[in-house]
């Protein structure tokens, strides 16, 4: 599955040439709203930087920040120590439901939501390479 497979990926769209698929992503948040059943993910793309960014995110950056907003959560699984880390994405659909899992050498989490909505994409400069 690629990034533009999913809601809300109408800029993702726009500023690649071919859309990079769901798969090595970093964590770098990810908040859990109880109350409403949603969460929130956001991930760097470092290694899948925009290749038709409009003129005003400049050129001068080396990540790319893609988020995920998941709504009607169940399902939730976590193990591992919560960190920022490097890991492997994946999303699937069955039946009424999309599959999110993320797994790594640190943590391990997955879960089921009925809707899920892309942010973003942005750009910006890390020292961190």
């Amino acid at each position: 599955m690629r990034w533009s497979d999913l809601p809300g990926s109408e800029l993702v769209s726009r500023v690649y040439s071919i859309v990079p698929e769901i798969s090595e992503v970093s964590l770098m948040s990810l908040s859990l709203e109880l109350i409403d059943g949603k969460a929130m993910l956001d991930f760097d793309l470092s290694d899948n930087l925009p290749d038709k960014a409009p003129v005003k995110w400049g050129v001068n950056y080396n990540r790319c920040r893609i988020g995920l907003g998941c709504y009607v959560v169940s399902q939730f699984s976590m193990s591992g120590d919560f960190h920022s880390c490097n890991g492997t994405l994946s999303i699937s659909r069955r039946n009424e439901c999309y599959l999110i899992a993320f797994s790594s050498e640190i943590v391990n989490f997955n879960f089921e939501c009925k809707i899920v909505h892309v942010t973003g994409p942005s750009v910006y400069t890390s020292c961190q390479s």
